[in-house]
């Protein structure tokens, strides 16, 4: 009810310092006419001819991947802003890609989302990524880096995934090395381990404020695929209920365990790596599939 009270509070006074007219453009955008394009593409990827209509985006400032310059009035405004810039862990140049729904929390994480927006905004300087082992030292939280580290629920069908795909040792020891010391870590920019919600949660039912940003975060992800320079090779996207959503990043549409070229990119949805009755095969398999594509070109 707090956290309510505080963010309605929030955007009653932000709502009051916009105009008219520019509340009107936020809540209906209209096309506008340009060349083609400033980038050659529009908001969908697709190259654009003179005089095509291109859509402004909502937020401007997610896609530039700078924080909004509005004031902090507390922690509650912290994770939201953390919930819109906050994207996940390794490299936008990263060759393999894997886009989930929500950042997880384990158990012995701390639920406390705005210590863990603190975190981001102090020690990781509010980027967009971040390397996942000095994420999880800021927050205090090592099982999944340090010794015998555990493996990850959701990580570990992804990395025998990407495992397979290079064609590398997928015992559970190598599982662990690769989680330890190579996912999501910058220095190797080797994996770009992003969601669509910047706010993390035990499960994708709770309440996590998760559709405030989406629009934009999906349009920050496909112009980063397709304007960053560095195009991947694999995009993975998981979880089925969001394959709306996972159909607007490739742009194209998308069957489960199946891939799609799109350009000079692979592109695959699975269900979440933590649906019952999934099989280390079926990643195995999908890995094997993916592999041979990538050989042919």
């Amino acid at each position: 009810m707090i956290r309510w009270l505080l963010k309605s509070a929030r955007r009653t006074r932000e709502m009051d310092q916009l105009s008219a007219d520019r509340l009107r453009e936020l809540l209906d955008p209209k096309p506008k006419t340009g060349p083609a394009g400033a980038d050659g593409f529009d908001g969908g990827g697709k190259e654009l001819e003179a005089g095509a209509p291109v859509l402004e985006p909502l937020c401007p400032a997610i896609l530039a991947g700078r924080p909004t310059d509005k004031p902090l009035h507390d922690s509650v405004e912290l994770a939201d802003e953390m919930a819109a810039h906050f994207f996940g862990f390794g490299d936008w140049a990263a060759p393999y890609w894997f886009i989930g729904l929500k950042p997880g929390k384990a158990p012995g994480e701390d639920a406390n989302t705005s210590k863990i927006a603190g975190a981001w905004a102090n020690g990781l300087k509010k980027a967009e990524l971040v390397d996942c082992l000095e994420y999880h030292r800021a927050i205090g939280v090592e099982f999944w880096h340090k010794g015998r580290a555990r493996l990850q629920p959701t990580w570990r069908p992804l990395i025998l995934f990407l495992m397979t795909v290079l064609g590398r040792e997928s015992e559970i020891g190598a599982l662990r090395t690769y989680q330890q010391t190579r996912w999501g870590q910058m220095r190797h920019a080797e994996t770009c381990v992003v969601d669509l919600s910047g706010i993390g949660a035990k499960s994708f039912d709770a309440d996590a404020d998760r559709e405030e940003y989406l629009k934009q975060r999906i349009w920050a992800i496909r112009r980063k695929m397709m304007l960053g320079g560095h195009p991947p090779k694999v995009v993975l996207m998981h979880g089925l209920a969001a394959q709306s959503h996972w159909e607007e990043i490739a742009g194209v549409p998308l069957k489960p365990d199946t891939v799609v070229r799109v350009g000079p990119t692979l592109f695959v949805m699975t269900p979440s790596p933590v649906v019952p009755g999934r099989k280390n095969a079926d990643w195995e398999r999908l890995g094997l599939q993916v592999r041979r594509q990538l050989a042919a070109e």
